[in-house]
């Protein structure tokens, strides 16, 4: 819609008296009104003006010679219209309003409501602006309700559904056969009273409540929803509350509920099996002990506690040097922590001291469990005894198997951890979504930025959890390392950045890249935050430029960064070395942008750090850090020379063949 400020406004008067056209003429005229005016005398002409040209608003004079505004409101639907009468009649009026007219104004003999004119079309103006922007609004948030996988239905006193979005088609129904219906024919028997009790008034308890319950599914079975449950009513001003927990002397009253219905059936399956993995430790012929990371022991099963002749209490909060025999060296001890501290599995022999002295020999794994991040807090320990060292060695391949089972069941358990941790997030972000939606229609312009700053915390903190979990999985989800083309990686990453590389009007030159033994899944990582950060970290009002370029170093180079003189504070310089007698490639992605203190590089290739505030330039400040772990988990490093204002160039360095022991960190 116009802006009366910036551009005429199209105007299109229907009048049949001669004075009165002059008068409003005159008027627009003496008032400089940025007004485009055509008029038409009749009813006739109107419509055939109106189909071949656009306008902005109309006034319609009430009675004209073919007969009265009322027959051509319904052709006025699209375009603001202000109907203009010599008589002062309410009932017209009102009935004028509600055929579509946005005002209604009575002329006078002195022509004073000319001097209405020009604001009544301004707020007609950005009365049709908004709601044009209702309607937009209403659309998006619409299509963003109907699009997202969970299940979002609101009830009413009666816990009849209202509405209801198409995720219930996941359940083989349809929207419209759900409206209208109880909720109670969709949800399990055990579960449906909890939720019927939890979706009604209650006294003095909150509004907002959680359940986890089963959906019926068409086909037969359930699947297993957890429900956040908001009540909403209207408070004593007539204001819409969703944040209502009734009680004594309330004036609220209570409207229905919403519900956000999210599938957590695996996650269900994935409790079964810990369980069933707990069950399985317990009945175990092996003797498994779990320890924490400083070597007290948290938990040993009952094969452990046979094994050693101790009861639970007499070992759990101990060292397990309770069962030291004396028969090893100091230097045993040191490899056998040095191995689990490194992340590896150690396997061997020990001679341990039962409860009674008798001395068993017995052959044992020592595992480290980690955690999301990838930090060690645990260490597993699997034992058989060995009466006989024939039979433990018949055994130990079989126990080797179960050990290796067991380690991926607690690697299951750390991905429920990490998707435990945004569980939180995702309803913050989904309460969120519900409050954009309910305030859509609210002018309460503060209101709506409070939800707008939630929201955008929301999404850093996802990104946050996101690339913490990418930085933590290096290791873990890595796949077998085969060589890589780094051209047709490179290639691939310049089409995934080639929206953000045209709009920054961004230049990238690649030299040929050598082909190396790596997970190309991770050199495509790798490479994507490379660019990525080169072209986004772009001096102001300069085309970012970025050289991709490599160089073969010979076995046994030790590379130093050449010497560059100090900066004004001294920034250290940054050496890399390169293992003996191996052959590797040097590949630089090199950037003429705001480069940064070299004294820093140590700083920001550590997850979270950031030289630059959120306002300057977007990011969570975990890019460098899962490269620089992926480097490292190849083998080689990331190292970096830069100075304010003059540009950057990343190094990655990697081994053309990686040796079977680097594997892991």
């Amino acid at each position: 819609m116009p802006n009366m400020t910036q551009r005429s406004i199209a105007v299109l008067l229907v009048e049949d008296n001669p004075t009165d056209r002059m008068a409003f003429e005159r008027h627009v005229r003496e008032q400089s009104l940025p007004y485009r005016l055509r008029v038409v005398t009749n009813l006739g002409d109107a419509r055939d003006l109106l189909a071949r040209t656009k306008f902005d608003v109309v006034l319609l004079d009430f009675h004209l010679s073919d007969g009265d505004c009322l027959d051509l409101l319904p052709d006025l639907e699209a375009v603001p219209t202000i109907v203009v009468s010599g008589t002062g009649n309410e009932s017209v009026a009102v009935k004028a309003m509600r055929m579509g007219a946005y005002d209604y104004l009575i002329k006078d003999p002195d022509n004073y409501y000319l001097a209405l004119i020009s604001s009544t079309i301004q707020k007609a103006l950005r009365r049709k602006q908004t709601e044009i922007n209702l309607a937009r609004s209403e659309y998006r948030y619409r299509t963003l309700v109907e699009t997202v996988p969970d299940i979002i239905f609101q009830l009413d006193e009666r816990k009849t559904i209202t509405y209801i979005n198409s995720a219930i088609g996941k359940l083989g129904y349809s929207p419209m056969e759900m409206i209208g219906r109880p909720i109670a024919e969709f949800i399990s028997v055990e579960e449906d009273g909890e939720l019927l009790r939890i979706a009604t008034k209650r006294k003095g308890e909150r509004a907002t409540k959680g359940l986890e319950t089963r959906f019926k599914c068409r086909k037969g079975g359930f699947l297993w929803h957890e429900i956040a449950i908001s009540l909403v009513a209207l408070d004593s001003f007539g204001i819409w509350n969703s944040d209502f927990a009734p009680s004594n002397g309330s004036e609220d009253k209570f409207l229905g509920t919403h519900c956000v219905a999210r599938d957590i059936t695996e996650r269900k399956r994935m409790e079964d099996q810990l369980v069933i993995f707990s069950r399985a430790v317990e009945q175990s012929p092996a003797s498994i002990m779990i320890a924490s990371p400083d070597g007290d022991i948290e938990y040993v099963n009952p094969s452990f506690l046979k094994s050693c002749g101790y009861s639970a209490e007499e070992l759990i909060g101990k060292n397990p040097r309770i069962l030291k025999s004396g028969k090893h060296p100091p230097e045993f001890y040191r490899d056998l922590w040095d191995a689990i501290l490194s992340g590896e599995t150690w396997l061997g022999e020990f001679h341990n001291k039962r409860k009674n002295g008798e001395i068993i020999q017995e052959l044992q794994s020592i595992s480290p469990v980690t955690d999301s991040r990838g930090a060690i807090t645990h260490f597993l320990s699997v034992k058989i005894d060995d009466p006989g060292r024939k039979k433990a060695e018949e055994n130990l391949q079989r126990y080797a198997r179960e050990l290796e089972r067991s380690n991926a069941e607690l690697q299951d358990f750390a991905f429920i951890a990490s998707h435990d941790l945004q569980e939180p997030l995702r309803k913050i972000s989904a309460f969120g979504d519900r409050l954009v939606q309910m305030t859509s229609s609210m002018q309460d312009s503060q209101m709506k930025d409070f939800i707008e700053r939630m929201q955008g915390a929301s999404l850093r903190m996802q990104k946050l959890i996101d690339g913490l979990l990418l930085y933590s999985r290096v290791a873990t989800k890595a796949q077998p390392f085969k060589l890589t083309d780094l051209n047709k990686v490179v290639a691939n990453v310049l089409s995934d950045l080639e929206v953000r590389i045209n709009i920054a009007r961004a230049r990238v030159e690649t030299q040929s890249l050598p082909a190396v033994e790596a997970d190309e899944g991770q050199m495509h990582q790798l490479f994507l935050n490379l660019i990525n950060n080169a072209v986004k970290f772009h001096k102001k009002n300069e085309v970012p430029q970025v050289f991709i370029s490599s160089r073969r170093l010979s076995p046994g180079a030790n590379l130093v960064l050449d010497p560059l003189p100090p900066g004004p504070e001294g920034g250290p310089r940054t050496p890399n070395g390169l293992p003996e007698a191996e052959a590797a490639w040097e590949i630089t992605v090199r950037d003429q942008g705001i480069g940064f203190e070299e004294k820093n590089l140590s700083r920001i290739l550590k997850p979270f750090e950031r030289l630059h505030g959120r306002s300057e330039y977007e990011g969570v400040g975990m890019g460098l850090a899962i490269c620089n772990k992926i480097a490292a988990y190849h083998g080689g490093r990331l190292t970096a020379r830069s100075r304010p204002q003059e540009g950057s160039s990343f190094i990655v360095i990697l081994p053309e063949k990686r040796k079977k022991e680097d594997a892991g960190f």
